[in-house]
């Protein structure tokens, strides 16, 4: 599962290489293959909805414990506004989603 109040976003190099890191801590009962997946989002349209901008994963092995993730948007596909960011953790060798958190990033 995903650690509550673990889940944080940062800036992260510059020009070309600056990336929105996103890192989240997990507690693992039984280890296995877990994937996170990081989906952004630009600001509500007039109907509620939310274009989508980016999304990046990361596929780990993790033992049994805590364990830390993370995984880099590039910074071009975000555009310039506010960012609603969807951060899953899913269990592959059991499938299954492990945790969900949204988090909202401001410029």
């Amino acid at each position: 599962r995903l650690v509550p109040g673990s889940v944080r976003s940062e800036w992260v190099g510059e020009g070309d290489a600056r990336v929105l890191r996103v890192t989240a801590a997990a507690a693992v009962r039984e280890g296995g293959d877990f994937r996170l997946d990081v989906l952004a989002a630009g600001a509500p349209l007039p109907d509620g909805s939310r274009p989508g901008l980016a999304w990046a994963e990361l596929t780990e092995t993790l033992a049994a414990g805590p364990g830390e993730l993370s995984a880099d948007l590039p910074a071009a596909l975000l555009g310039d506004g506010p960012l609603h960011i969807d951060v899953r953790l899913l269990g592959l060798s059991r499938p299954g989603v492990a945790g969900r958190v949204a988090l909202d990033v401001v410029r």
